[in-house]
């Protein structure tokens, strides 16, 4: 997760191709119940347009530095 939000910190990844990344993490990966139930939520929000789903999946990632 680390290397995901740097990734789109520095701009080397936008965030579409982010959240290309986070859908990838959860389709190919096994990640614990709880971090996979709560990036698909994200991930819902965003795809939705909800006001601010953006910037709750940076903060989110934020925490990852």
């Amino acid at each position: 997760m680390g290397l995901v939000h740097r990734d789109l910190a520095s701009g080397r990844r936008g965030f579409a191709d982010t959240m290309t990344v986070l859908k990838q993490l959860r389709a190919f990966l096994k990640l614990d119940r709880e971090l996979n139930e709560h990036l698909k939520a994200l991930g819902v929000d965003v795809a939705l347009g909800r006001d601010g789903a953006e910037q709750r999946m940076r903060d989110w990632l934020r925490q990852h530095e």
